[in-house]
């Protein structure tokens, strides 16, 4: 295999994606079964052989009024951390 001439690092802006997915309709889960996406491995996929994928940065925010919504966005990026 040829060294690579580029390289590339993602940047997930999960909050956004999270909600995107989650509320989406269409079909019986809508896109919510998406939820659960290696992102690295979409990002190495998708660009070239010759570009190395230096990282896959997820960065997110929560709403702190909602308690129950912060503690399963929290278990969410725990299960994505596993990946």
């Amino acid at each position: 295999m040829n060294e690579p001439y580029g390289r590339v690092m993602a940047f997930v802006d999960g909050l956004n994606m999270y909600f995107a997915l989650k509320e989406r309709k269409g079909g019986d889960e809508g896109l919510a079964k998406y939820r659960w996406l290696n992102y690295r491995k979409i990002v190495e996929v998708i660009m070239p052989s010759s570009v190395a994928v230096e990282g896959v940065v997820y960065f997110t925010a929560f709403y702190r009024w909602d308690r129950d919504g912060v503690a399963r966005h929290q278990t969410y990026i725990r299960a994505l951390n596993t990946v």
